[in-house]
């Protein structure tokens, strides 16, 4: 019996090695750039009511770098101004505050845009969007690299894709 119980041993030991692996791999992130680019992941503008002059748009950025990057604008020609907002919370009344030193995303993080936190503000469309649209962003850092993305346009009161890491994954760097 004892060869019985030491190839069960074995079984059980390789079963667990191998869930361990599979669980590493499951909490390490995915992203649509190599190890030390930006990637610009779920790119996404929500729609405002029918002659608003703004819209909300939020995407992830992942700094696959060492170092910190320094988002200092995004722009895009179908909008008049694009400009990075938070909200915070100020005696219970949630503000908003425009972020004008740009935005820093430490060496392997991301950024996380989102209702409630920090996201863009698109203002004066330049034509009328629609469901399905495609907009054409890009983000400058400070250190003078740029990352475009195509964000999608979505419906007035959808929320913003939740995140998942590299599924629909956009991502140009230049």
């Amino acid at each position: 019996m004892p060869g019985r119980s030491s190839g069960f041993i074995a079984l059980v030991v390789t079963a667990m090695t191998f869930c361990a692996a599979e669980a590493r791999a499951q909490e390490s992130p995915r992203h649509a750039g190599s190890d030390n680019t930006i990637a610009i992941e779920h790119a996404e503008i929500i729609l405002a009511p029918s002659g608003a002059k703004m819209m909300a748009g939020y995407l992830t950025i992942w700094n696959g770098a060492q170092q910190q990057a320094n988002l200092s604008s995004v722009q895009s020609d179908a909008f008049a101004s694009v400009s990075l907002h938070r909200t915070e919370i100020v005696d219970g009344i949630a503000k908003l505050r425009s972020i004008d030193a740009g935005l820093s995303i430490p060496g392997h993080s991301e950024l996380f845009m989102k209702p409630g936190g920090v996201h863009m503000m698109l203002m004066g469309p330049r034509a009328e969007l629609k469901p399905g649209d495609g907009v054409d962003l890009l983000l400058k850092f400070q250190d003078g690299t740029t990352a475009s993305a195509k964000a999608v346009v979505r419906p007035m009161g959808q929320k913003p894709t939740d995140h998942h890491h590299g599924k629909d994954d956009q991502q140009e760097e230049k």
